[in-house]
């Protein structure tokens, strides 16, 4: 394993140079400055607050007060088309993408567009926005754009098709996940994927992986000091950040129990989910959590939050309604919180093993649930944005907006920001 000063010393360096070369550069190559980087490029640092699913472990965790008593609608603000990307919010600037084929900077304080980036696809990717810059992915690029601006600092080529995921960053490079397939669905890109990091500065490529894994590419990275975890599909792989060594890879069930989201890194091991069943093969239409020891990739043990479904027997659920899980698991604690296509909202005991409640929403919940000072925040497809009390599972409050969700909450202090499919970005309050 690569230390974290061997690393930093290794990333200027290195820029472009093959994969081949890296191990042994970071050997031999002098100390380079630290002021050659602006701040938060320099060594691991979780940037909370600056990156999809609150941090670099993508726990879903806001160290924020977010909003325990509703007052309304701060804000809203109106894109092109709908929206999927989920909303970060940096030094007073709302960012966010759009199917419209832009991304956008806006005031959170009063939801006025500071300025727009048009790109040549849809932008389902979320940003992280870390030393004065923006770096999120549209279509088959990666795009680097200057924070306060918008201007363009470069972009990249990262995908023969589509790229889904949000980037990651650390000792100084950025990490993307790009599709080498045509995609099979609107949100699916299928085959291929490959994980690449970017030197933050110049965009060259410092290295990738020799071949695309994973029939889906839709997960974001998930990084703990020198290593990255990231799911493609049905397997789950760990790799060195300075070398892209692959050091376990892990599978996470049948090809048709696919994870198409991203992973959490929490208390020594990585939690993801899975929308186990796909009905033209006659499964069923339910959700999986899936735990693993970080450390080693090791089994630990998985679940149906809905219970008595028998995917060897190929029973639907009971209810007969889809319990498929789209959304990333939220970890604090020892509880795991997670939605499904049904809108039951679970709260799961890691430890024990048992459910501790579960809240009923009214519509399905394709939004990741956001975790703040003991409540829970997620968008659902009946319109509102909900809030949930995280040790008792009652509701807080709800609030009316317009269409369905996807993106998932940013909690900031006093208000929650969010993107809907009717194209509006939300300010909460």
């Amino acid at each position: 394993m690569i230390n974290p000063r061997s690393l930093t010393r290794s990333v200027a360096f290195v820029g472009s140079l093959h994969f081949a070369f890296c191990i042994l550069i970071s050997t031999y190559c002098p100390l380079i400055s630290a002021a050659e980087y602006p701040p938060g490029f320099v060594g691991y640092d979780e940037l909370q607050g600056k990156v999809y699913r609150g941090n670099l472990r993508r726990d879903g965790v806001f160290q924020a007060s977010g909003v325990p008593k509703l007052t309304g609608i701060k804000w809203k603000f109106k894109t092109g088309k709908g929206i999927k990307s989920s909303p970060i919010m940096v030094d007073g600037l709302v960012y966010i993408g759009s199917d419209d084929k832009s991304f956008y900077a806006i005031d959170a304080d009063n939801g006025t567009k500071k300025w727009s980036f048009e790109t040549k696809s849809k932008v389902y990717s979320s940003a992280a926005v870390v030393g004065g810059k923006v770096f999120f992915s549209s279509g088959r690029e990666a795009y680097s754009l200057n924070a306060i601006t918008g201007d363009l600092n470069w972009k990249k080529n990262i995908a023969k098709f589509n790229a889904f995921g949000s980037p990651a960053v650390a000792y100084g490079i950025v990490f993307y996940v790009g599709g080498a397939r045509k995609n099979s669905h609107e949100e699916t890109s299928w085959g291929g994927g490959r994980m690449k990091g970017f030197d933050v500065i110049t965009g060259k490529l410092v290295w990738e992986q020799s071949e695309g894994i994973g029939p889906q590419a839709l997960s974001s990275p998930a990084i703990l000091n020198d290593e990255l975890v990231w799911t493609g599909g049905y397997e789950s792989y760990k790799m060195n950040l300075g070398s892209g060594e692959l050091k376990w890879k892990a599978r996470r069930g049948p090809w048709c129990g696919a994870t198409v989201n991203t992973p959490v890194i929490a208390n020594g091991f990585v939690f993801d989910t899975s929308c186990y069943g796909a009905d033209q093969f006659g499964l069923p239409l339910n959700g999986e959590i899936r735990v693993t020891k970080f450390k080693d990739g090791g089994g630990y043990w998985q679940m149906h939050p809905y219970e008595g479904t028998d995917e060897k027997k190929r029973v639907t659920p009971k209810d007969g309604k889809d319990h498929s899980i789209y959304t990333c698991p939220t970890v604090f604690g020892n509880n795991i919180f997670v939605a499904d296509s049904s809108g039951d909202v679970h709260c799961i005991n890691y430890i024990t093993k048992k459910r501790v409640w579960k809240y009923q929403a009214g519509g399905g919940v394709h939004s990741s649930i956001c975790y703040a000072k003991g409540i829970l925040y997620f968008g659902c497809n009946d319109g509102h944005v909900y809030a949930v009390d995280a040790k008792s599972g009652s509701l807080v409050w709800k609030q009316k907006c317009g269409g369905k969700f996807v993106s998932s909450p940013y909690i900031a202090d006093g208000v929650v920001y969010i993107g809907g499919e009717d194209g509006f970005v939300y300010a909460i309050h």
